[in-house]
């Protein structure tokens, strides 16, 4: 835009020749001028020169205050002129400024690209929970360089970063012990089901196998006495019969031997009683540990499949939580206020919001 520049002389403002003068001085001043805004000498002096021109404005506003003062018509006048001195002040004071600002907004970014990325750091791991999870922290924020580009906060960065990997070394270990304990737990359960299992099956083994040894010597003693009663009469019947007929003697004779040969019989099918009860005994032995065996088997079962739902749960709600995560970097949010916001909501801190999984 190009701003009439009035002639003093034809205009008759006697206040305002000096700055009609001052003001071909300041323009040619400017033109020539060329600063280095970005070195720090370069940006002072351009904010001492635009001081300058700020100077000049405020002494035209008191020439033009006070030149106002003769009369209304007068005054307005004034206020034209001064208008257009203090726009053409104005341009040459922009031509400054907008570098300056410029400036100003580099280091804003800069210095808000910075502290981001040791936020970052600060909240690196937040979401994990295994220590394989932390392991992979550790090594990708150990893996992140304090280099120039941190530029005057790298200590501030470095001590952010030597902070977390404490922390995630110190989670990390309270997990491989925690995970280390559960293992250890789960060792000596199935360690004490084996044993339990064996005590069992050891005292119903032991228990089939009294049974048959005390039902094998009650029938044998049971046989036994028979066979003694049934030898004591067949003699009782020999003598008394012994008296009354020697030809009795041989038929006395031939029913003793028919008495010992019932005898052995009876013997071999004791035997053979205690044989099939020893038999029976094992075959209960072996039901009893097939059934022990089938349970165990049931029980097993029944954890892996609550084991199984848990693990399905937790990917189920892993997965809505990413889908909510999601949500809000799409909406806006950074990674990191999209995992602090869903972690709140998943926990309940935040009153009336929750995930519906």
């Amino acid at each position: 835009m190009t701003i009439e520049i009035l002639d003093a002389e034809s205009k008759g403002i006697a206040a305002y020749k000096p700055f009609y003068a001052q003001l071909e001085e300041l323009k040619k001043d400017n033109a020539s001028l060329v600063f280095a805004y970005e070195t720090p000498k370069g940006n002072k002096e351009a904010r001492s020169h635009i001081f300058k021109l700020r100077q000049s404005k405020a002494a035209l506003e008191k020439a033009r205050k006070e030149e106002k003062a003769e009369s209304l018509a007068y005054g307005k006048r004034v206020d034209s002129e001064a208008q257009i001195i203090s726009a053409e002040i104005e341009s040459m004071i922009q031509v400054h400024q907008v570098k300056i600002d410029e400036i100003e907004e580099r280091e804003k970014s800069r210095i808000d690209g910075i502290t981001s990325r040791i936020e970052s750091m600060r909240r690196h791991g937040d979401m994990d929970e295994k220590s394989h999870e932390f392991a992979e922290s550790l090594k990708s924020l150990m893996a992140i360089a304090i280099d120039e580009s941190f530029q005057e906060f790298a200590n501030q960065a470095a001590q952010v970063k030597d902070a977390r990997l404490i922390e995630l070394r110190d989670k990390h270990d309270k997990a491989v012990k925690a995970e280390a304990e559960a293992a250890e737990l789960l060792r000596l359960r199935q360690e004490a089901e084996e044993r339990a299992k064996k005590d069992r099956e050891d005292a119903i083994a032991k228990a089939a196998e009294e049974k048959a040894k005390r039902e094998a010597e009650m029938y044998l003693a049971k046989k036994e006495a028979e066979a003694k009663q049934a030898i004591a009469d067949a003699e009782v019947a020999a003598k008394t019969e012994r008296e009354a007929a020697e030809r009795r003697e041989l038929a006395l004779k031939l029913e003793a031997e028919n008495a010992e040969r019932r005898i052995l019989e009876e013997r071999e099918r004791a035997e053979k009683a205690a044989k099939e009860a020893s038999e029976r005994a094992e075959r209960e032995k072996q039901e009893a540990i097939k059934r022990e065996h089938t349970r165990i088997a049931a029980e097993k079962k029944a954890e892996e499949e609550a084991t199984a739902k848990r693990e399905a749960n937790k990917k189920h709600r892993a997965k809505i939580n990413n889908e909510a995560l999601a949500g809000f970097t799409e909406g806006g949010f950074t990674e990191e206020q999209a995992k602090l916001a869903v972690s709140l909501i998943a926990q309940g801190k935040i009153k009336n919001v929750a995930i519906s999984y």
